[in-house]
Order: structure tokens, then sequence, then C-alpha cells
């Protein structure tokens, strides 16, 4: 809950937050904060989960509520347009 509680709801609750639960912390992450051309996004790496596994997490309103966009695990979404489709901004 501490860490990904945002104002509009409970760190549980949140994308990140049942990642987290579910899978435990992360191997590595990369964070990509707020540009021109696109949304903060993070890239959390799983190496010993599935033979590595990643998922994206897209900030799409740039308040703080990052939601699973992409993941190479094969019981969650998968969407390989993800930047496309979420992080980058249209101009």
């Amino acid at each position: 809950d501490e860490l990904f509680t945002t104002p509009f709801r409970s760190g549980w609750k949140s994308d990140r937050g049942r990642v987290f639960i579910m899978y435990g912390m992360y191997d590595e992450i990369e964070r990509f904060s707020n540009s021109t051309d696109s949304n903060p996004y993070e890239v959390w790496q799983y190496h010993n989960l599935q033979g590595g596994a990643i998922f994206v997490f897209v900030d799409r309103e740039g308040i703080g509520n990052y939601m699973l966009m992409h993941s190479t695990h094969r019981d969650e979404l998968h969407e390989e347009l993800w930047y496309e489709k979420y992080a980058l901004k249209m101009h």
C-alpha cells in the first residue's frame, strides 16, 4: 500500500500493487519521465519469472496513475504496440 497509493486508489488496488503482490519485487526497473514525446512509464523486469518477463506501466494522464499496458508474462495483458497506443503523446 505504502509504495503505490495515489490520491485515486489504495496501493494494493493499483496495477503496480497487484503485480508486486503476485510476483514480488522486480529485479530491475527502468523509469521514463514525462517528456514532450511520451507520457511517464515504467518497465519492470523479472529475470526468473517464466524465463524472464517484463511488465510495462504507463501513466497516461501524467498524474501518477500507472496502469499495466503490456507484459510478456503469459497470464497478463499483452499489447505489442503499447508504446504507440498508450505512451506516445499525440501532437
